[in-house]
């Protein structure tokens, strides 16, 4: 999945949430992930003009070593 940006699902696909970044990280840390892009979104972009630029911005964030 390198250079893709996918959204966590459980297996039963539902879309995962977590409390923290840190609490993200230690579940991708067990899958081998060294480095992930975190997007953040505006929620209130969709009711904007639609015309510009989007109001998101991607983070890289280093997980660290094995946990």
């Amino acid at each position: 999945m390198k250079h893709q940006l996918e959204i966590l699902r459980s297996d039963s696909g539902e879309v995962m949430h977590f409390d923290t970044v840190d609490q993200a990280g230690e579940l991708l840390r067990k899958f081998g992930f060294e480095t992930v892009t975190l997007r953040l979104t505006d929620p209130y972009d969709e009711f904007g003009p639609g015309e510009g630029p989007s109001c998101r911005e991607d983070m890289t964030i280093s997980l660290g070593g094995q946990a």
